[in-house]
């Protein structure tokens, strides 16, 4: 819980760009679109996409 309080005050310091909301929309909907179809994560090419995700890179 510290550590996303220090991100929350990291952010609020920051001018950000219009960027970082789309970010935060391409996050929701990719965990959606993971953890919605539970099939997916059965295979090996959405296990690689779930772990590419968590490294932060847009696919």
């Amino acid at each position: 819980m510290y550590n996303i309080t220090r991100f929350i005050n990291y952010v609020n310091k920051k001018r950000m760009s219009p960027y970082f909301f789309l970010h935060f929309l391409y996050h929701i909907l990719s965990f959606y679109f993971v953890f919605s179809y539970k099939k997916r994560l059965l295979n090996y090419s959405s296990t690689a996409f779930l772990s590419i995700h968590f490294l932060g890179l847009p696919i």
